[in-house]
């Protein structure tokens, strides 16, 4: 027996309700809107051949044809996965080509636009990922993933109302969502909301404790805010996950110089410049506690 995937089952619900207006509709004497109904059944499954039938029965024609290139939904697992390996090694350019190849094949295949606009925001063609992120939400709107990197893309082109909707929709969809409340954390502190972005990025920690984003972000804020010893905490943690990561070498450094941990401070910030010349707190802090060492 054939198993059917999410995505099909998602647009059998959609196309069962709706074929329940148009009946209601047709039943009621509105037959103009009971066929403007059954003809957008036909936009999200257009080999539906009851509500086909029903159009003829109205005397009309059904305005979108049936697709002829193929009647499987969604391109083959293996060919996604080629894809997405091909991604991962950086071959941007690469995917997005053989994605546009694929794609008149299986047009309503969610995941082929999501992973075109994951490509187009690598290549810096951010505008084009929200119309590709969008167009894989119209074929499949219950993919979190989905939602929250269509909140990037939004946040890079400066629209912050978009992209926290996006983020809350994401995190309805999936609760446990990480990513979704460490971004959504990210955009209530640039908006100089502590208070929410610490509970964000707590509920993050709460889902996934090693999270180094949300632990790097939320161990700033409490050093920022006088909290040290916390501070300390989840940077070590931050580092744990991610050993590369210069911002948390920085401030755990400036951490321990808070503390009079001098020794301790000294080898994160010399750590931080060395993954990261450029990094001018970690260079001047340091600077500071090799003179007053010296003066000692």
């Amino acid at each position: 027996m054939r198993s059917y995937s999410r995505q099909e089952v998602s647009i059998a619900d959609e196309a069962s309700e709706a074929l329940k207006i148009g009946t209601a509709a047709v039943e009621a004497g509105n037959l103009d809107k009971g066929l403007e109904v059954y003809q957008s059944i036909l936009e999200i499954d257009p080999d539906n051949k009851i509500v086909r039938e029903r159009i003829r029965k109205l005397g009309a024609r059904p305005a979108i044809k049936p697709p002829k290139l193929s009647r499987i939904r969604l391109a083959p697992v293996s060919k996604v996965e080629e894809l997405m390996n091909a991604a991962d090694s950086g071959r941007f350019l690469a995917v997005l080509y053989d994605l546009n190849e694929l794609m008149p094949q299986y047009p309503r295949d969610p995941i082929l636009y999501f992973l075109k606009a994951n490509m187009l925001r690598k290549l810096g063609r951010v505008k084009e990922s929200v119309v590709n992120y969008e167009k894989s939400i119209g074929l499949n709107s219950r993919y979190s993933p989905a939602h929250l990197k269509l909140s990037c893309s939004y946040k890079e082109i400066g629209d912050l109302t978009a992209a926290k909707k996006s983020l809350e929709r994401a995190i309805e969809l999936d609760r446990k969502n990480f990513r979704a409340f460490c971004h959504l954390a990210l955009l209530d502190q640039e908006a100089g909301d502590l208070d929410s972005a610490i509970e964000n990025y707590l509920r993050a920690l709460r889902i996934k404790p090693d999270h180094a984003e949300s632990n790097k972000y939320l161990g700033a804020i409490f050093l920022e805010t006088g909290q040290t010893q916390r501070a300390v905490k989840l940077l070590d943690r931050a580092i744990e996950t991610n050993p590369d990561c210069h911002e948390a070498y920085c401030n755990l450094g400036l951490a321990h110089k808070r503390l009079e941990e001098y020794e301790d401070a000294i080898k994160c910030l010399e750590k931080a410049l060395e993954l990261c010349p450029d990094q001018i707190a970690a260079a001047k802090a340091l600077d500071e506690l090799k003179g007053s060492k010296a003066a000692r």
